[in-house]
């Protein structure tokens, strides 16, 4: 058994090239090349049609959630230095057809634990199925008639909350439905059919659209940032989202904990002074999940308890805030399974 190891400096993704040789007795010699890859990239984005509007929206949120994507035209030689790959194939007439060897590099990048969301407005119903498609676990049911409007995310899904006006470069998309392995997570409000599908399994997940996500408009309360912060979290790709909380005051003295957490969690402070203190939890979308406290408190040692449990709330990424005063503190919580 042999044991490499990197410093800690090495950029993720590095391809470190060996080459093993054996000297034996009796002038007996082995020699074998090898490559490993020093960590994995958070993501790749790959837009096949190399005009698509979602590139550049989905660097922008990426960017918010501190996460610096490679972008590329072409599947790379090794697409397993990266966690997860964004597949852009866009919408008619500026389509890519994925090809079959395509499909077979994807498919294996899956079947090595990677994480695929993939979006097409004809790759699941029009268009000649690859290998990779059958993975994703999507029934193509139809073609669609230029009525995509109003995009509502699915009840009891990790987009649930979220709703959209859509502005593709075409509304014309295919109407998907989840094979029985598969979950719904988006739909089409009127009329109603699916527009995105996840998939998992104890070795890879997947995301597919018949919708772009360059198309989504920001309402209040659903923004892009929010949805890509949940298929993220969804992939299992850490993230740190800044944009929420860099732009607040830093009030001292607060702790959470456990966190993450199970169950429920404690929030405490210590106050200097009396002050009237509100503690709210938000999640993803900004939607207020529970007031903690709104009132006046006394100086001293204060705590309060969210049972996530008992408010049934689902697995995924709340936030609270504080506020003290004037200032104002939002940190991030994690709710695991």
């Amino acid at each position: 058994t042999f044991k490499v190891s990197a410093e800690g400096d090495t950029p993720l993704g590095h391809l470190s090239d060996f080459v093993f040789q054996v000297v034996a007795d009796h002038n007996l010699t082995f020699e074998k090349d090898f490559m490993t890859i020093v960590g994995r990239k958070a993501a790749l984005i790959i837009d096949f049609t190399e005009n698509s509007s979602s590139m550049d929206t989905m660097v922008s949120c990426m960017d918010v959630l501190t996460i610096i994507p490679d972008e590329a035209t072409q599947i790379p030689e090794f697409p397993d230095m990266y966690q997860s790959i964004f597949v852009l194939l866009g919408v008619y007439p500026y389509n890519h057809i994925l090809t079959d060897d395509e499909g077979a590099l994807l498919a294996v990048f899956l079947e090595n634990g990677g994480r695929v969301y993939m979006e097409g407005g004809d790759t699941w119903f029009n268009n000649e199925p690859t290998s990779v498609h059958s993975m994703f676990y999507i029934q193509g049911d139809e073609d669609g008639s230029n009525d995509a409007s109003t995009l509502l995310g699915e009840k009891d899904t990790f987009l649930e909350g979220f709703e959209f006006s859509y502005a593709g470069e075409n509304n014309f998309i295919d109407r998907i439905s989840p094979l029985s392995e598969a979950t719904l997570v988006m739909s089409n409000a009127d009329p109603n059919y699916g527009v995105a599908v996840a998939f998992e399994n104890e070795v890879y997940r997947t995301v597919g659209t018949s919708v772009i996500f360059g198309g989504f408009v920001d309402q209040m309360g659903s923004t892009k940032d929010a949805m890509m912060a949940e298929i993220l979290d969804f992939f299992n790709v850490g993230y740190i989202w800044t944009g929420i909380e860099d732009r607040l005051a830093v009030v001292s003295n607060v702790s959470a904990y456990p966190n993450p957490f199970k169950e429920n969690v404690t929030i405490e402070l210590k106050l200097d002074e009396s002050a009237h203190v509100s503690l709210d939890i938000f999640d993803l979308t900004g939607r207020k999940i529970n007031t903690l406290v709104d009132q006046d408190l006394g100086s001293g040692q204060h705590s309060f308890v969210w049972d996530a449990e008992n408010n049934q709330a689902n697995p995924g990424i709340y936030f609270y805030s504080l506020k003290v005063g004037e200032e104002v503190l939002t940190k991030k919580l994690i709710l695991n399974k």
